[in-house]
């Protein structure tokens, strides 16, 4: 920074260590113990195995608790039904090693709603009170909310900013190769 210059200096956030990429489809990264997956199209059964292996890859690098954000991108598609299957089947085998997990479904009209509904079926399945879910339609919204749950679950406190720069590193990664 130029002597004199009024701008603070910016501050320099981690980035995700990659884990898994589909050309086109998503990218998943991780940062300590959150997992961030940015889907530009609908996850299938097949990339829900896959993002499953990436919780078994942490886990064995002994982080007991993880939080996931998953950033799906306008129009991405809705899930299939066996997806819907192996979530809520599978879902509680991570209960105890989710902290949080948050879902942006970035964009508005119908295909928001139904996939809002979806998610929300889901968690109707799951337990009562085993997990912290939450669903917006914007990453600013959804920052508080899961930089506090991943505190209280984890004790790790997020760098504000971190997940805009780690969805930003994720779109980057996925369409600028």
């Amino acid at each position: 920074m130029p002597p004199g210059s009024q701008e603070s200096p910016s501050l320099l956030l981690p980035n995700l260590q990659p884990l898994k990429r589909v050309a086109g489809r998503h990218w998943f990264g991780a940062y300590r113990n959150v997992v961030v997956c940015y889907w530009a199209q609908i996850c299938t059964p097949d990339e829900l195995r896959s993002l499953r292996a990436s919780y078994r890859t942490l886990a064995s690098e002994g982080k007991t608790t993880v939080s996931v954000l998953h950033y799906v991108e306008q129009g991405a598609g809705l899930p299939l039904p066996q997806s819907r299957n192996d979530l809520v089947g599978k879902s509680d085998m991570h209960l105890v090693s989710l902290g949080c997990v948050g879902v942006v479904l970035a964009g508005s009209g119908f295909w928001v709603s139904a996939l809002s509904s979806f998610t929300m079926g889901v968690r109707m399945l799951l337990p009562a009170g085993g997990l912290a879910l939450r669903v917006t339609r914007d990453l600013a919204e959804m920052q508080p909310w899961f930089a506090e749950q991943h505190l209280r679950t984890t004790g790790e406190r997020l760098e504000p900013g971190s997940l805009d720069a780690w969805i930003e590193q994720a779109r980057t990664a996925l369409v600028g190769e």
